[in-house]
């Protein structure tokens, strides 16, 4: 596997869509990409779901995935494309559903989020051993608004 491709492997938790809302995009299951080893995969946003086929490319420094996907929406077949750039543990990029919407979306590493909780309360602990705690809802809030 190309280091490249080894960047982009993983589960992505879709965070934000320009088209649709979080009610609906993490109406089932949180909305999500899935990378495989094989650059074979899955992903779920509302009731739209589909098998993706992935390549991957260095566009400058930036791991770009794009892929052909096959899927449902509501038990009806669908199929499209995509596409999202990686750094780091988070994407942006755009999915199209075959003569019908397209949306940008927003995610970050599902393992990214992990680190980043434990992190803040790391963090937050710091700040109670020196007795200046902060709610940790105001520290997600603050690292939400920085992304």
């Amino acid at each position: 596997m190309k280091k490249t491709e080894k960047l982009v492997v993983g589960t992505w938790r879709i965070t934000g869509m320009e088209v649709w809302d979080a009610d609906y995009f993490d109406m089932e299951v949180q909305a999500h990409i899935t990378v495989r080893d094989d650059l074979t995969g899955e992903f779920q946003f509302g009731l739209v779901q589909g098998d993706i086929d992935v390549r991957v490319a260095d566009i400058g420094g930036v791991a770009r995935v794009e892929f052909s996907w096959s899927g449902a929406d509501e038990n009806d077949p669908m199929s499209g494309r995509g596409w999202m750039d990686v750094t780091g543990d988070q994407a942006q990029g755009r999915i199209f559903i075959h003569l019908g919407d397209d949306s940008a979306f927003t995610a970050v590493r599902q393992d990214g989020e992990v680190t980043a909780l434990r992190a803040i309360l790391q963090h937050g602990e710091d700040q109670l051993a020196q007795g200046k705690i902060k709610q940790v809802a105001e520290v997600v809030k603050r690292q939400r608004r920085m992304k």
